[in-house]
């Protein structure tokens, strides 16, 4: 992300749902290379949202184009403005960036399945409130899940930029949070005149050692895993380096609950 200040809309911000306690646990599932790369750069990866195996995502769906286009039409503007105004639309998706995290209680097995594969992976523990506090200035709060037919209702109140924070209810389960910025945000930022593919995403600056409450290791590794996630800790975040935990749903937890209370005591001094 580009070294300046954003000029993000705070009636935007407002817009979008929050949950009803700072408290609440939030997660981040990802592989260990990408912790290390999160605790060592000090760093938050964004990802476009036209990288996103869904294709619906950030897309403004035919029934608020159509509304776009009546709009033009009574103005007269149609020819010489809703071609333009269309095409950014569809731009938009390319250029608005999110990271994306699980609110929840407990431990989703749907979430280490889907993002962390069948044996490598940990998931940050922290909470909405220290995550947003982090994050200040950042748009963030809830997915809302809705149904295809919810645009096709004229009381719909559509927002192409808060369409980073619809998904459709097939995705419920994942109970995402997002937060997300729009390269729009950049003073004097314009559209690109030509579209070109977005292959990649874009840090910020982000130090995650305040927020952890803990790290949670993959339900299928072993011992050597835990001990790998502890030297990271030791190494870039060591406040935190007592905070390693095997997954509750680990079927080794209670067998090894003894013989890790013990390795662990020698394995962060």
């Amino acid at each position: 992300m580009p070294a300046v200040t954003l000029e993000i809309p705070r009636a935007f911000c407002d817009q979008i749902r929050q949950p009803p306690d700072d408290n609440a646990v939030v997660w981040r599932y990802m592989n260990l290379h990408k912790f290390v790369w999160m605790i060592s750069k000090k760093q938050l990866w964004f990802t476009p949202i036209s990288l996103f195996e869904d294709e619906f995502e950030g897309r403004v769906p035919p029934p608020m184009l159509e509304r776009a286009r009546v709009y033009f039409e009574r103005r007269g503007r149609l020819e010489s403005h809703f071609p333009n105004h269309r095409r950014q639309l569809a731009q938009v998706r390319h250029h608005f960036y999110v990271s994306c995290w699980q609110i929840g209680d407990v431990e989703s097995p749907d979430m280490w399945r889907n993002y962390c594969g069948s044996r490598d992976g940990i998931a940050l523990k922290t909470t909405y409130g220290a995550l947003r506090h982090s994050l200040q200035g950042f748009p963030i709060g809830h997915v809302e899940y809705i149904e295809p037919d919810a645009f096709e209702d004229p009381t719909f109140q559509f927002s192409v930029l808060y369409s980073a924070w619809l998904k459709r209810k097939e995705f419920a389960h994942e109970s995402e949070i997002r937060v997300g910025y729009f390269d729009g945000w950049v003073p004097g930022w314009r559209f690109p005149t030509e579209h070109k593919q977005i292959t990649f995403g874009s840090p910020i600056d982000w130090d995650p050692e305040p927020l952890i409450e803990s790290v949670v290791v993959h339900p299928r590794a072993d011992w050597s895993y835990i001990e790998a996630v502890t030297e990271v800790l030791k190494t870039w975040a060591p406040s935190k380096r007592q905070l390693v935990q095997w997954s509750k749903f680990s079927e080794w937890t209670q067998q090894l609950d003894a013989r890790r209370n013990r390795r662990m005591d020698d394995l962060v001094k």
